[in-house]
């Protein structure tokens, strides 16, 4: 069962106690006898009201983690789109590394390395750097992807 009902059923046997046992041990008190009781179902049905409607609500008004990125079939089609966004390049990060446990794993977190590097280099190149630091950077993700022992 789920909270929600399990909730709803707890308040509803209480109060239903609690009515029961003013109409049963004290039927000519005066809470009895002046309809007080409607109050007293009232307010069960309000806290029925929050405890189903309300709260549910409100929790669709809480903030998600995941931010999505823009819904376009050429868009979602393409990886390159996808990696581009920090929250899903750090997403797609986290599942390679925990979820694939293969010996392939290793190389897919060296080829998400090397994608991430190629675009700081063309992001370097399409602000126009320097022929120095264009080299430099060049010599440097070949170093590190396929020198020796790579």
């Amino acid at each position: 069962m789920n909270f929600e009902l399990k909730l709803i059923t707890f308040f509803q046997i209480a109060f239903s106690f609690l009515i029961y046992l003013f109409l049963i041990f004290y039927p000519d008190s005066d809470f009895t006898r002046s309809n007080n009781m409607q109050y007293l179902m009232a307010f069960r049905g309000l806290i029925f009201l929050y405890f189903s409607a309300l709260s549910p609500v409100l929790l669709s008004y809480k903030s998600s983690s995941i931010i999505p990125f823009p819904i376009n079939e050429e868009c979602i089609k393409t990886l390159e789109m996808a990696l581009l966004m920090p929250t899903s390049a750090n997403y797609f990060y986290e599942y390679l590394e925990t979820l694939c446990n293969s010996e392939r794993s290793k190389d897919a977190l060296v080829y998400f390395g090397l994608y991430a590097d190629i675009r700081g280099y063309l992001r370097m190149v399409e602000e126009k750097a320097d022929q120095e630091t264009l080299k430099q950077s060049a010599k440097q993700i070949v170093r590190d992807y396929m020198g020796e022992g790579r």
